[in-house]
């Protein structure tokens, strides 16, 4: 029989994104938080929060948290844009929207991405997202910690985390991917 099901994943278009690639490591590197106070404990950002404003409190001279809320989309944007890191949410095996268009524009993303995830789509190489341990807040403020004390890789991982969208994620490739599931039936 034909495959019932197949993993199309989430479009970004790409190409209409702006990305500047990082030349070099940050002084201080820009957290970025989105919170939905309705799903906030839905998507665990009160968890990434306290832990940001913990490592916040540590190494201020360091690093830096820009929280928004209820905010339009277009102003929502260019506060991401000014960041390195986006806290997306734990309780998630995959990577969603705001992560991947956050990805997009070179940021790093700490969202869901569990190991099933990646053998899911395939890749093998490129594991850009940083992925916490929903259950313990001291893994999220280690992950975060270490983020900020290896800034000099940030460069590199903001490279990472766009080859990574336009490979498994652009619009055309996830278009593709229904066609060809599609001709296979």
């Amino acid at each position: 029989g034909y495959p019932k099901l197949a993993y199309g994943g989430i479009p970004i278009e790409t190409a209409d994104i702006n990305y500047t690639p990082m030349s070099e490591a940050p002084e201080k590197v820009k957290m970025f938080i989105g919170i939905q106070r309705k799903r906030s404990m839905l998507k665990g950002t009160d968890v990434l929060l306290e832990a940001a404003q913990k490592i916040v409190a540590e190494m201020p001279e360091l690093c830096e948290l820009k929280i928004v809320e209820n905010m339009p989309y277009s102003d929502y944007v260019k506060a991401l844009e000014a960041s390195h890191v986006m806290l997306d949410q734990i309780y998630s095996y995959t990577p969603a929207t705001n992560a991947l268009l956050a990805m997009a524009r070179g940021m790093v993303a700490v969202s869901g991405a569990e190991p099933e995830f990646y053998r899911l789509i395939g890749e093998t190489e490129n594991h850009p997202i940083i992925n916490i341990d929903p259950r313990s807040l001291s893994d999220v403020e280690t992950k975060l910690r270490k983020i900020i004390e290896n800034r000099a890789n940030l460069p590199t991982m903001s490279r990472n985390s766009r080859e990574f969208v336009i490979k498994h994620n652009d619009s055309i490739t996830v278009a593709k991917r229904h066609l060809d599931f599609w001709e296979k039936l």
